[in-house]
């Protein structure tokens, strides 16, 4: 087993060192010509993209991998030794030494679990894991477009519906191409060859990078310091250990495509032959076939440097143009079939990421500014550190601007789609630009540390920089062999040995999490996923032990445990681990930091996060997220989330400068509620009045599930705050659960927006029976401003919307006055539309019970009756009951029966 785990750790250096000498054969037989390193440090991104293609278009026609891909290498190995040899390529042994050994030291650093474990070492063990093992599984045994047969589909390997994301999505499956070849070629499993393989990715993009900064004269000496730079930057690591495979290799064919289409030529354009084209279009096809998303980024910098340069030299216009035209020709005939397919899968991201997605990582305090890297995504750093990230990253950014420009185009096109993203809430978008930007801001520091200081500078430069980034590096790799608490979806799995099972020939051998996976609750039969994420309320269960998810193609392997929930929910357990920490935290933002995201809970810490030990905590709501397959996702994969607190998007009716927030909600919610009081009471502040063309009616049917079935109380349409009790939740393995039902059919907010919400959450809190009691209801109800009914919490009601338009029910409780005589004031406007121009007919109840019938005429009113003398000061429930109503005219479309201004009891004399 020893010597597997040193054959695991040396296999990134193997693959490399092949993909280094293809490409740089591959340079050699298309006469392309760069001063210094340049060509080598690009060689091995360039090999990658001619490995993608080969293996690619073989697959393609029909023969499994394993058919062919050690033959493959082994050809394509002799083949490059063979044209270098041909070619006379000399090998600069001396300026190589430094790159290798800070690749060397990187693999061993980076990645020392793969000598320590072997190939127990599963990272994180995510989605993403898990799809690129199977995919890669799917390629080796079968050809790329070979249709699986019943038989297969039912057999219970997985990688047989993978048909559907390669044919049915094209979902870019070059990555599995080169996971499986390289799977053949170690004779190991994919699922075994992927830490290895990413390992190698990432040697690929640092090297791509200082290609890039060398194939200008005057930025040459910045290449090794922009390597060891990215080597320490925590977000590159991070995109390792998250197993982000097209990621980590898109990125370096991003950076080779833009040094190929910017590069310096001492030809004329014009003479530039088709063999010389061709690197450049096997770059940009490689680029959009491995990963297109980062494709703008290269192109269009390289398109901005090709502007400026035809500025300069108008002649070379026409020829250059004429050149790209025909690499552009190239490339499509490279792609071939496999063009629609990109085009299929861009729109398809594109229309996921709306202006409703939601990215759990961004949701943390810090907002955008701790996706840069130098703060961790778990842990309790102070308020000021996002701010500070924030400032050293524009200096990275500025700092190559004066001398060392060939970075600055892409650094311009990220800044522009960061800021279109920050503005249209792409969080999802924020965190994968935040990735990409990482080389850019290596050379940044990189330029910084060979400005001319003086010598006692630059130890304290480089120290500097490892005080800031190494802390949160190991953040990461504690959560990458295993640590629970953080994005590992497999605890201690790496620690206690992948579990393992009888093999059958060609069968995929992902099975089950094992015996580091923590207790798992699924909904059964709503599914929540990354469009839908519901609710905003107020503190957030945080803590080393989570409610688990795991990846759909596991769970056949999983026992089940189901205990009734109302017949609706399921509960799976998994084998607890003894270590599992037993400290858990409710957490809430600093206020300073909201400017940097949309979390609108003011707090009086001054440390980043106010933190309470769980035991200290009273009736919190810990939202328990779901792993059931995505509806709209025909494989069945699972959502796998974190939550380190919920996103809000701007709340409408707030007041012009305020920060108020407000949910999307599917139907289904489920929470623990957090040591809970004997008896507790729920407040829910819902609203549905957006919601065009009559849609807006509130449920009379939701309901709370706890020990008992209670009903919410809504009635009428519009918006709602009601508080629902006493009630006790479930007790499930000792945790007191509740679960929210609203009944109602989800509505289709927008064509730019896939959710599909049952309305729009202000507010979900338990409160105690003494805390319940404190709420005294108000005396009078004032619509001036929409601040008037969603700004009182002790406001009880339910059918009235933000602007005050009543349907044909509503209700709200108001406090009357002992010992004085009280009036129920009543006052609005009938609105002249057809149906309500003869006017409306009222019945008003008070506590169910009914009160008086009032007939109104058409425009403003006002109605003042008498109510029977009170003893006590209480609580009264009014009611309100139109006869008729119309339809608001316009796009608007809602059931409008009167327009209200007051409502209330007021003290007459």
């Amino acid at each position: 087993m020893m010597k597997l785990h040193y054959y695991l750790g040396i296999l990134p250096l193997l693959y490399f060192l092949f993909l280094l000498v293809l490409g740089r054969a591959f340079f050699a037989v298309t006469k392309v010509r760069m001063k210094g390193m340049a060509l080598w440090y690009l060689s091995p991104a360039m090999g990658l993209a001619v490995f993608g293609f080969i293996i690619g278009w073989q697959n393609q026609i029909g023969t499994p991998i394993k058919s062919f891909g050690m033959e493959t290498v082994v050809v394509l190995s002799l083949a490059s030794i063979g044209v270098l040899i041909w070619k006379k390529c000399r090998v600069p042994w001396k300026k190589l030494t430094i790159p290798v050994i800070l690749a060397v030291l990187f693999l061993g650093v980076a990645g020392y679990p793969s000598f320590r474990y072997g190939t127990d070492w599963v990272s994180y063990l995510n989605n993403d894991y898990a799809n690129y093992c199977v995919g890669a599984t799917r390629l080796l045994n079968h050809g790329f477009f070979d249709l699986p047969s019943q038989e297969q589909l039912l057999s219970g390997d997985p990688s047989h519906v993978y048909w559907v994301m390669h044919v049915g999505f094209g979902a870019r499956p070059v990555t599995d191409f080169v996971l499986a070849a390289f799977s053949d070629v170690s004779r190991i499993s994919p699922r075994e060859a992927y830490m290895p393989v990413i390992l190698m990715f990432a040697l690929l993009q640092a090297w791509a990078l200082a290609g890039v900064v060398s194939i200008r004269s005057r930025s040459q000496h910045l290449a090794i310091p922009a390597m060891v730079f990215l080597f320490l930057t925590p977000l590159f690591v991070l995109g390792v250990y998250s197993q982000l495979l097209a990621q980590v290799a898109g990125l370096a064919l991003m950076l080779l495509a833009y040094a190929l289409l910017v590069k310096p030529t001492r030809d004329r354009p014009w003479k530039e032959s088709l063999l010389r084209l061709l690197p450049c279009a096997a770059a940009v096809g490689g680029l959009l076939w491995f990963y297109p998303e980062s494709a703008p980024f290269g192109l269009l910098a390289a398109g901005l440097v090709l502007l400026w340069r035809w500025a300069k030299r108008p002649a070379e216009r026409r020829a250059s143009m004429t050149a790209l035209g025909i690499a552009a020709c190239i490339t499509l005939l490279l792609l071939n079939i496999n063009l629609a397919m990109i085009f299929k899968f861009l729109l398809m991201q594109a229309t996921h990421q709306g202006a409703a997605d939601v990215f759990p990582y961004f949701t943390g305090a810090s907002g955008w500014p701790r996706l840069l890297g130098w703060v961790p995504f778990f842990g309790k750093p102070m308020w000021w550190m996002p701010w500070g990230a924030l400032a050293v990253a524009l200096l990275l950014l500025a700092a190559p601007i004066r001398k060392h420009r060939i970075i600055v185009p892409i650094a311009v096109v990220m800044v522009l789609v960061a800021l279109r993203l920050y503005t249209s809430h792409g969080e999802f978008g924020l965190f994968k630009l935040a990735m990409f930007a990482q080389p850019v801001l290596a050379v940044g520091a990189a330029v910084i540390w060979c400005w001319p200081w003086p010598s006692i500078m630059k130890p304290v430069l480089l120290a500097g920089w490892l005080a800031v980034t190494l802390p949160t590096t190991w953040v990461y790799y504690k959560f990458a062999i295993g640590q629970p608490g953080g994005p590992c979806e497999g605890p201690y799995v790496t620690e206690l040995g992948f579990p393992r099972k009888p093999k059958d020939k060609g069968a995929c051998d992902l099975i089950n999490m094992g015996p580091g996976m923590e207790k798992l609750v699924m909904l059964h039969v709503p599914h929540l996923s990354t469009e839908t994420l519901p609710v905003s309320f107020s503190g957030m269960y945080w803590g080393k032990e989570r409610f688990r998810n795991a990846a759909t193609e596991f769970l056949p392997y999983i026992q089940p445990v189901e205990k009734s929930f109302q017949n609706r929910y399921v509960y799976w357990e998994f084998p607890r681990n003894p270590k599992a920490s037993k400290v858990k935290y409710v957490v809430e933002p600093h206020p300073l930091l909201s400017p940097l995201n949309r979390m609108y809970r003011p707090v009086s810490s001054k440390d980043w996060f106010s933190m309470d030990r769980r035991d200290k905590v009273v009736n919190r709501l810990a939202l328990c997220p779901s792993a059931l397959p995505d509806s709209e996702n025909p494989m069945g994969e699972a959502m796998v989330e974190h939550f380190n607190g919920l996103p809000a998007e701007q709340d409408p009716s707030a007041t012009a400068g305020e920060k108020r927030g407000m949910t999307g909600m599917e139907r289904h919610l489920l929470f623990e509620v957090i040591n809970p009081t004997e008896e507790i009471w729920v407040r829910i502040s819902f609203t549905r009045s957006s919601i065009p063309k009559g849609k807006n009616q509130l449920s009379r049917n939701a309901v709370i599930i706890g020990a008992e079935e209670t009903p919410v109380g809504f009635v009428g349409n519009g918006s709602a705050n009601v508080i629902v009790g006493p009630l006790k939740p479930l007790m499930v393995d000792g945790r007191a659960m509740i679960a929210f039902d609203w009944v109602d059919p989800v509505f289709k907010v927008a064509d730019n927006d896939k959710r599909k919400l049952s309305g729009w959450i202000r507010d979900i809190s338990v409160l105690s029976t003494e805390q319940r009691r404190a709420l005294r209801p108000p005396q009078l109800l004032l619509l001036d401003t929409p601040q008037g009914l969603v700004g009182n919490p002790s406001l009880e009601y339910s059918g009235i919307a933000e602007d005050s338009i009543l349907a044909k029910d509503s209700w709200a409780v108001f406090e009357s006055k002992p010992g004085v005589r009280n009036a129920l004031r009543i006052e609005g406007i009938i609105p002249g539309l057809p149906g309500l121009d003869k006017g409306n007919t009222v019945t008003v109840s008070l506590n169910g019970v009914e009160f008086r019938t009032a007939e109104v005429e058409p425009g403003a009113f006002e109605m003042l009756f008498e109510l029977p003398p009170q003893e006590t000061a209480k609580p009264i429930k009014v009611s309100l009951s139109w006869k008729n109503s119309a339809i608001l005219p316009g796009a608007d479309g809602r059931e409008a029966s009167a327009m209200l201004k007051k409502l209330g009891i007021i003290t007459i004399h």
